[in-house]
Parts: structure tokens; sequence; C-alpha cells
């Protein structure tokens, strides 16, 4: 009996571990970060809280409306119809909203027509579509 075997069964193994060496010394390449394209505006999630449930109330009451521009609304995402609205602050546009508001080509009911919907949660509507990447 030979003390390491056959030469074949030696080669063999050699280039296991050669090949196990060599596998496990390749450098390790960096996880590529892929940016998600947006096809539709709503497809874009918002990572705080407050624009969560912006996101959340949108969904629920607002989509109806700022999906399609109803009553002149702005559609969410679309910049031309941002444009103008977005010259006024935050504050004024969440004012508008909770209060209701005519104007020239449109109106927007107070609370969207939704009144059970507090003052945070108008706010964070608001702040959502603001938020939203537009194109």
């Amino acid at each position: 009996m030979k003390k390491f075997g056959s030469p074949s069964y030696l080669i063999v193994v050699a280039m296991i571990f050669t090949a196990a060496t060599f596998l496990s010394c390749e450098k390790k390449k960096a996880p590529v970060e892929v940016k998600k394209e947006h096809k539709e505006p709503s497809d874009w999630e918002p990572t705080t809280a407050e624009l969560i449930m912006g996101k959340e109330v949108y969904v629920a009451e607002c989509a109806l409306c700022h999906n399609h521009g109803e009553e002149q609304s702005p559609r969410l995402g679309k910049i031309m119809d941002w444009e103008e609205r977005l010259k006024q602050s935050p504050e004024t546009m969440i004012k508008k909203s909770i209060e209701g508001f005519i104007g020239e080509e449109g109106e927007m009911p107070a609370r969207g027509g939704s009144p059970y919907l507090t003052d945070e949660q108008m706010a964070a509507a608001v702040k959502f579509m603001i938020a939203t990447p537009k194109h």
C-alpha cells in the first residue's frame, strides 16, 4: 500500500485545493447601488415618518382628484401642475388644503372633502405631494 495514494488522486486533491484557495482570495466587489426609476410618481417611497403618513393619506383620500387633475388640482409628480403652486410657501398650501380654496381655474374643498382628517394628516399629505419627484 502506498503512503499517499495514487498520483491521480493527489492531482485531483491539489486542483481542488488550488481552486478553493483562488476563489476565496478573489476580491469582493462592492454592491452596486441600483437607482429605481419611478414610472409613476406614486411609486416613490418616502423614508420619513411624516411623509410615509402623507403618502398613506394621499392614497386613501387625495389620489382620486390629484391623480387625474380633477377641478384643476395639481397632479402628483407633474412639474407643470406644480410650478406656480410651489411659489407659495408650504404653510400657505397646507392652510388652503385645510380651509379650502376657490381659485380662478379650480377649487380645493376643505380637508379635501374628508372632514375627519386632522391638521397633521393634511399637512403630511401636502408635504408628501410637494416632496414627490416631479417630471
